[in-house]
């Protein structure tokens, strides 16, 4: 992609995903270019530049430089299990460091030098051993190389120790319509709107078989009354039946 300045790596995730991806963030780069054969790669080789969290909002998928907003975790919901035995609260784990690179090279294009490639490096102490090299297809300064290598490689050193927690339902990412069975009520919760419907479910009609078979509620229906002939024992039990269908909810009382 060529524009005259720098181009936002956002802009340019927003034009490679088209009306299904939008993308927010502060960097920009001097120009790249598109390689690959699929759209999802083109955005990934661009998350080197500026690392983005993605979320599905229900309507687009959303990548954001800021990352999602920091969750606060009791100490009483750690180590969740949907049975009487207490989970383990945390575990912890690490990639040995064997297997780690020592140093990252990123290769770019220089807008300094012509637009030749450019290299650098960001090396841990001591020689590099391990070294993973990155193609960036994206004209940049060589600072900006720079900085990018130095983080990739802290974020993989950083990101070699993980946390496991078990935690209650309530902290998934539910959005509306999505639904929990929850073991203390014996009953499916729904998520409606911002709040939680315990066993209620809002829906139009009830359609089993392709037939519907409950619908929006019907006009009130008034008892049998009068008449020349009354018929006491279908009397009682047209009323009966009355009751129950203003007790279902079937027609208004």
């Amino acid at each position: 992609m060529a524009d005259e300045g720098a181009v936002p790596v956002a802009a340019i995730v927003g034009e490679l995903g088209g009306a299904e991806v939008a993308a927010s963030g502060a960097a920009s780069v001097d120009g790249y270019a598109v390689s690959g054969d699929s759209v999802r790669g083109a955005i990934e080789a661009l998350m080197l530049i500026e690392p983005m969290g993605a979320r599905d909002d229900g309507a687009v998928l959303r990548l954001d430089a800021a990352g999602a907003a920091p969750v606060t975790i009791a100490a009483g919901d750690l180590g969740a299990n949907g049975g009487e035995r207490r989970m383990v609260r945390r575990e912890e784990a690490a990639q040995g460091a064997g297997k780690l690179p020592d140093e990252i090279s990123i290769t770019y294009y220089e807008p300094d030098r012509d637009w030749q490639a450019g290299l650098q490096r960001a090396r841990r102490r001591g020689g590099a051993v391990r070294t993973d090299a990155r193609e960036l297809p994206a004209a940049m300064a060589a600072g900006q190389a720079k900085a990018i290598a130095e983080r990739e490689l802290g974020r993989v050193w950083t990101e070699r120790r993980g946390l496991k927690v078990m935690l209650p339902w309530r902290y998934l990412d539910l959005r509306p319509g999505m639904a929990v069975w929850s073991l203390a009520d014996a009953l499916w919760v729904y998520r409606v709107d911002d709040d939680w419907a315990i066993g209620e479910l809002p829906v139009a009609k009830v359609i089993i078989g392709g037939n519907p078979v409950l619908g929006a509620r019907r006009p009130a229906i008034s008892d049998p009354a009068g008449g020349a002939t009354i018929d006491v024992q279908a009397r009682n039990a047209i009323v009966g039946l009355l009751d129950a269908a203003r007790a279902h909810g079937l027609i208004s009382a």
